[in-house]
């Protein structure tokens, strides 16, 4: 789901001043929506959500028609309001039709909605999303224990503690383990009706995995270390941090660089006490991330089949809240799909103390550069 959903833009403005509207905020950002240049797309600096777009319409040869007689502006916020108006300031702002290669797009991975390739798992008929979602989560799970059961045997073989502390380096191994295991959970059960072309595929990817760690470490919190002054935040079923007092390696010197992830740690514990408030399950917690994952491939890619599940998962998930006969159900239902936000804020506090154990610990820098370099590789 888009990260403005829950946003709205009144700016209504006279068809006189939009019509020849050109965003062009500075020199690197897109002249249609004026969101940060990906470069120069078409023979004008655009973002790649506006030149896929551009592409995509042309070579499909798509026609649209305007429902708001040409009102809205096109802004990075709201570009997908009319696909009209879009395609039209994508022209005033330059970009050429010929530079689309309509033979190489017809050959090549167009977004479809046509059969799923044989790798992936298609609904059978009347079956729930939802279930399709939560059987991709526990192999998730599952890949999650087996492969934590090969890298500490020892622990494993530790039945006096359910959940054990590694340190963040050791972690880190972890990771990069199970990012593989992310992303075909992604593909198979999360996207399995559409193939993409590379720059959606990896923006997508992306975004998708930083809102799943997210939602899973605060949902597995809220279960594992529900009380609000306990400082332990899971990683998983199987090992957990303290953030105030996390332990990066065995060395007694990393204070600093401790000290740089407690605004993360606070942040995730505070949606993990929502959570805790809201009483939301797993089945839930699927639910939710595959209705903003829906909604996210559609806004970037226009893909109807994305539109189409979101909106069946939402039904579905909604039907399934209301069986749980809690108090206000409805109003819980809402409430659910706030936590995108602090799903938001989460990630984008994670990325920047990222960037502070990155200038502030060599190791710790070398560590995420192997992450980054296996995500590039995705």
């Amino acid at each position: 789901m888009d990260s403005n959903i829950f946003e709205s833009d009144s700016s209504l403005m006279p068809a006189s001043s939009t019509s020849k509207l050109v965003r062009s905020d500075g020199p690197y950002d897109c002249k249609v929506c004026g969101a940060p240049s990906s470069g120069e797309l078409f023979g004008v600096q655009s973002c790649r959500a506006c030149g896929a777009f551009f592409r995509r319409t042309v070579a499909e040869k798509k026609k649209y028609k305007c429902m708001h007689e040409k009102r809205r502006e096109i802004t990075s916020e709201i570009r997908n309001f009319c696909r009209k108006c879009r395609f039209e300031k994508c022209l005033e702002a330059g970009m050429k039709e010929e530079k689309v290669q309509l033979v190489r797009d017809r050959n090549r991975n167009i977004i479809s909605s046509i059969a799923a390739p044989k790798r992936t798992r298609p609904n059978p008929p009347n079956r729930p999303i939802l279930d399709r979602l939560m059987e991709g989560y526990k192999m998730y799970v599952t890949a999650h224990k087996s492969i934590f059961a090969a890298m500490f045997p020892e622990l494993t073989f530790s039945d006096a503690v359910p959940m054990v502390e590694i340190p963040i380096y050791e972690k880190i191994k972890l990771d990069k383990a199970l990012l593989p295991n992310i992303y075909v959970m992604l593909r198979d059960f999360f996207w399995p009706y559409m193939r993409m072309e590379s720059e959606d595929k990896k923006d997508l990817t992306m975004i998708f995995m930083q809102r799943f760690i997210q939602m899973d470490r605060a949902y597995l919190t809220s279960v594992h270390f529900p009380e609000e002054a306990d400082d332990r935040l899971a990683n998983s079923h199987n090992h957990f941090i303290r953030y105030k007092n996390i332990k990066f390696s065995d060395r007694e010197d990393d204070v600093d660089i401790r000290e740089a992830f407690t605004p993360y740690g606070k942040r995730l514990k505070r949606m993990s006490q929502k959570m805790k408030r809201l009483r939301l399950d797993v089945t839930e917690m699927i639910g939710v991330l595959g209705v903003i994952n829906n909604d996210e491939v559609y806004n970037r890619t226009d893909c109807e089949k994305a539109l189409e599940e979101r909106d069946q998962l939402l039904k579905e998930l909604h039907n399934y809240c209301q069986k749980k006969t809690l108090p206000d159900a409805d109003i819980r239902f809402g409430q659910m799909f706030l936590l995108n936000r602090d799903v938001e804020l989460a990630a984008l506090t994670f990325t920047e103390c990222v960037y502070l154990g990155i200038v502030t610990d060599d190791g710790y820098k070398g560590k995420i550069d192997q992450l980054r370099d296996l995500m590039g590789r995705m």
